[in-house]
Order: structure tokens, then sequence, then C-alpha cells
């Protein structure tokens, strides 16, 4: 998967590289997109991605929490958009990059 489309995605999210977090779930949304079955044990993701940027995997998911809520206030329809069916609540972290790796696999086969 091209990185691009991965920033193209977090850019219409409202997510930018001006936050810290931005990195974590660009890398993090990179690793799932090669192998989904990591969204599985999420937590190991974390934990891999926090060795890339010596950090503790519980800031891996702070971080990428954070991010959520800036989207959520951001651009909540787009959300709803692309997960396809509507949400009462922001996604919680790991029903967020279910539904972007969702969204970039199947916009990636057309």
């Amino acid at each position: 998967m091209a990185r691009i489309e991965i920033e193209t995605l977090l850019y219409r999210l409202g997510i930018t590289s001006n936050y810290y977090g931005y990195r974590l779930l660009l890398t993090v949304l990179d690793v799932a997109f090669d192998d989904p079955d990591k969204l599985v044990r999420v937590n190991r993701l974390f934990r891999e991605v926090a060795e890339l940027y010596d950090i503790s995997p519980t800031s891996v998911r702070d971080n990428i929490e954070t991010l959520i809520i800036v989207s959520w206030r951001k651009n909540p329809n787009l959300i709803q958009n692309i997960t396809g069916y509507p949400l009462v609540s922001r996604p919680p972290v790991k029903r967020f990059l279910e539904i972007a790796i969702n969204y970039l696999i199947r916009t990636s086969q057309t």
C-alpha cells in the first residue's frame, strides 16, 4: 500500500502531521494494511510500533485515541461514511483502526 493513500485518508479525517500521534497512526495503519490479522491482537501491534519509536505501547494507543477524538470533532460524517453505517459516538481505537483498514483495502481494490 502506498503510504500516500493512508496519508490522504488521515488528512481527509482532519488528522494532520502537526499532531505527534500522526506518525504513530500512519505506521500502525501501514503495518496493519500489510497484515490485517495484526488488528486481532492490537496490543502486540502497538508494542511493535512503540519499539520503532522508543515509546511505550500505551503512548501509541493514547496518541491514536487523541487523533480519533480530533477526527470525530472535525469530521464525524466522513467517519460514518467510510464505516458504511451510522455511529452514535466516536469509535474506540481498535474499531477505528478496523474501519480505516477496511476502507483502505476496499478502495485499493477499485
